[in-house]
């Protein structure tokens, strides 16, 4: 589930930092059922330029979650805390 958090790489890195430590894991993808969150500028469409991303909808501010199977409320509380 991509989202834009911000309009700048470095507010979505400051969002991802403020996650908890344990979840969700900030990685791409480690074929687990664990919820993940990457930025993907940075990581799966870092090969494109700027330009390209932008004509795809990948901003330097969109962030992709994959939900995992921990518990719901323990998601909406990290992210919560995060977004605040």
């Amino acid at each position: 589930m991509p989202f834009e958090q911000s309009t700048t790489h470095w507010r979505s890195l400051r969002c991802i930092a403020a996650l908890p430590w344990q979840w969700p894991i900030k990685a791409p993808s480690l074929g687990g059922c664990e919820t993940l969150i990457t930025q993907p500028a940075q990581t799966s469409h870092a090969g494109l330029s700027p330009s390209e991303r932008q004509s795809i909808g990948i901003t330097d501010g969109v962030l992709r979650l994959s939900v995992g199977l921990e518990a719901a409320e323990d998601l909406i509380a990290d992210f919560t805390q995060a977004l605040e």
